[in-house]
């Protein structure tokens, strides 16, 4: 699935019951996209059965921030 950036914050506005993002994992994750060392592990982008986000964040974030994103 193509997540677009449109999408990206649609999911993120149903982030409602996680952590707060940390700007310094978001600049990070990016970083580590961008110089070759991050490494896909497969993880899903989450959601409760309600359409919260519960596992994503960081990841949507950068793709709003640098326009990447794995998998």
């Amino acid at each position: 699935m193509l997540i677009t950036p449109e999408l990206a914050r649609q999911w993120l506005e149903r982030n409602v019951r996680n952590r707060p993002i940390s700007e310094n994992t978001v600049i990070a994750y990016g970083l580590d996209m961008l110089e070759g060392r991050w490494q896909y592990d497969g993880a899903p982008i989450r959601f409760d059965t309600d359409g919260n986000l519960i596992d994503g964040q960081h990841r949507l974030s950068r793709l709003l921030k640098f326009g990447l994103m794995d998998g």
